[in-house]
């Protein structure tokens, strides 16, 4: 957009500033772009979603899931996150697909605890 200063001898031209939308940074692409640039990092990536999944996440899934009345439900829900983080990863796939699996599954983990304290 130009503007035109009639107190001045030479036009100036002016832009207009660019919407909010078009400067705000979503934050699923962010994310996205973070675990594509991370496949130099492939095999750190691995031992961290093993070590989390399989030693951290699922053992104190199980824990809370017994204690708190063993739902099949809930067991076949921390199972399949823990299926699924270490077939993605034991796959060699790149990391834009890894990433996002562990973390879904570390959320879907942290749900499951919540609901076996709520059912």
């Amino acid at each position: 957009m130009a503007t035109i200063y009639i107190n001045h001898r030479t036009p100036v031209q002016t832009t207009a500033p660019h919407p909010l939308t078009a400067r705000k940074n979503n934050y699923l692409k962010r994310f996205l772009q973070f675990a594509e640039n991370q496949q130099p990092n492939s095999f750190g990536w691995l031992a961290v979603a093993l070590f989390a999944q399989g030693c951290l996440l699922a053992p104190v899934t199980i824990l809370a899931i017994v204690q708190n009345g063993n739902s099949l439900g809930l067991w076949m829900a921390c199972i399949l996150t823990f299926v699924i983080t270490e077939v993605t990863n034991l796959a060699a796939m790149p990391t834009k697909i890894t990433i996002p699996v562990f973390f879904a599954g570390a959320i879907t983990d942290l749900a499951v605890i919540a609901l076996a304290f709520v059912l």
